[in-house]
């Protein structure tokens, strides 16, 4: 099977020139604007802290004011120097002055005001929709599944029995392909393209009750595959051609494709949704050509306990994802090989249950997972389990009083230790050859279990850039390269794509 390519950037210009920045404008009227909006800005804000302040004076009891006064105090100008938004003066010239925040934000001054050639653009979203910004920036530096994403399931010229073999790969119900052949049948010899029918079709299929969840998921495979993704990143790719920095697609077009067929996403864009559960539920309905081929072999305790009455083979999977362990007791600064060579040899692993050659069931503790490549993967795409559960120690009052006092079962932890991600990455297959890679992008998530934010890291063109959202930072300077460095060490999935004229290769003899 042949491998798709992806469409080469073009590349940069010879000798480029440095842009400088826009400069404000110095004449007496762009000045005015300017100290105008300053002193607009600052009113506005001073009126946002006062109004909090009499408003709780006035609910309050007078008793409270000692200690609630100064806390809204303190947090009205918090908010307001930090999430106010910042203004733009337009000048006479032409140009946007920027009115700066009063206490700036510290990724800020990173956003630059020019991209160089190749540079990508950030992705709009509206309410909770983090994720699946980074997760696009995610795919969009793997090659395989960046042109995976940009094609259409299927091309208009596809016949009926080639559509209906597309369909059938998704377990459609045979009441529906059978309607389906009717409605194509009854129309005029002149007529549009089956993929185009099978829109129309479904826009006015009633099915019936009990196959209704079944055609819904149908439905929803065919428009994400069909119209969502690759409408979604072809207007990105207009936008880049075009050198905007923000990009025609928004990351709710992709919830709800995404939701209407996998119901560990949630329609809602106020809801927050897992990096890992997305680029999950993508990919399982990718080639298995884009998928590492892992082979497990299970080694087990066999003291005390019969034989199986059936020998336990390896098995070989496709993963989409390479969960890397993390642990409390990982220390800062570990680098991937420790944790990659843990993924090889797992050893905490729950006993499998089996039938014993006496006829009964037990449980075989495990005492070691081997984990082996036995082709090169297409790509290294590690998910490090950053949130975990673990049960914290009661205390004195739910021991003595759990009646009163319930322990608090199994909570939600997030795991922030930070890991050495190297830019080049090696691995060596079970036939002892030996794969090179190198780093393409990552995903990081601030915050804690149960909120946060999702940001993500690309390179493109052999240039460092990070996303934001609509922000888009070219890791140009020092203190670009430093955020860089710390947002990696933090990364919750991490992409490494095969290292150019790199195919796996013997070590070399000793």
């Amino acid at each position: 099977m042949a491998v798709p390519q992806a469409v080469p950037l073009p590349p940069p210009p010879q000798a480029p020139q440095p842009q400088a920045a826009p400069q404000p404008s110095c004449d007496c009227c762009s000045m005015m604007l300017y100290v105008a909006e300053a002193v607009v800005q600052v009113a506005v804000r001073s009126i946002f802290i006062f109004a909090n302040i009499l408003m709780t004076a006035a609910l309050l009891p007078v008793a409270w004011h000692w200690i609630a006064l100064p806390l809204v105090a303190v947090g009205s100008t918090s908010m307001a120097a930090f999430f106010f938004p910042s203004f733009q003066v337009l000048a006479p010239s032409g140009d946007r002055i920027p009115v700066p925040r009063p206490v700036p934000m510290p990724a800020n001054g990173l956003y630059p005001e020019h991209y160089p050639l190749g540079s990508p653009v950030g992705y709009r979203r509206l309410g909770q929709n983090c994720a699946f910004n980074s997760i696009a920036h995610f795919f969009d530096s793997d090659p395989q599944v960046s042109e995976w994403v940009r094609r259409p399931a299927v091309a208009d010229g596809i016949d009926l029995p080639g559509f209906i073999q597309f369909l059938n790969r998704h377990r459609p119900p045979a009441e529906m392909i059978a309607e389906f052949q009717q409605y194509v049948a009854a129309q005029p010899h002149v007529r549009p393209t089956i993929p185009v029918l099978f829109s129309q079709f479904l826009a006015q299929y009633q099915p019936p009750a009990p196959i209704q969840a079944e055609v819904r998921r149908v439905r929803g495979i065919f428009q994400l595959f069909q119209n969502i993704l690759p409408n979604f990143f072809r207007a990105n790719d207009e936008a880049i051609g075009a050198r905007r920095a923000v990009s025609q697609g928004r990351s709710e077009f992709l919830r709800a494709g995404m939701s209407a067929i996998l119901g560990t996403i949630p329609a809602s864009n106020f809801e927050q949704t897992d990096a890992a559960e997305i680029a999950r539920g993508l990919l399982d309905f990718a080639p298995d050509a884009m998928k590492p081929l892992v082979r497990r072999t299970y080694n087990y305790n066999m003291d005390g306990l019969p034989a199986m009455a059936e020998a336990r083979l390896p098995r070989q999977e496709r993963e989409t994802l390479l969960t890397l362990p993390l642990d409390r007791t990982t220390p800062a600064g570990t680098p991937l090989q420790t944790l990659y060579e843990r993924f090889l040899r797992n050893t905490a692993v729950e006993p499998q249950r089996y039938m014993g050659v006496d006829g009964q069931p037990h449980e075989y503790p495990v005492t070691e997972v081997v984990a082996e490549f036995i082709e090169p993967p297409p790509v290294l795409r590690f998910q490090l389990n950053r949130f975990t559960h673990e049960q914290p120690i009661p205390s004195l009052l739910s021991r003595w009083f759990p009646s009163v006092f319930p322990p608090i079962g199994w909570r939600g932890v997030k795991l922030d230790t930070q890991i050495q991600f190297p830019e080049e990455f090696a691995i060596t297959l079970a036939d002892g050859r030996i794969s090179r890679y190198r780093l393409a992008s990552f995903v990081t998530h601030d915050g804690t279990f149960s909120s946060g934010h999702y940001t993500s890291g690309e390179i493109r063109g052999g240039q460092k850039f990070l996303h934001n959202d609509s922000h888009v930072t070219h890791v140009a300077t020092q203190e670009a390269q430093e955020y860089w460095n710390a947002q990696l060490q933090s990364a919750y999935l991490v992409c490494y794509v095969p290292a150019p004229d790199a195919p796996a290769q013997l070590p070399p003899a000793q």
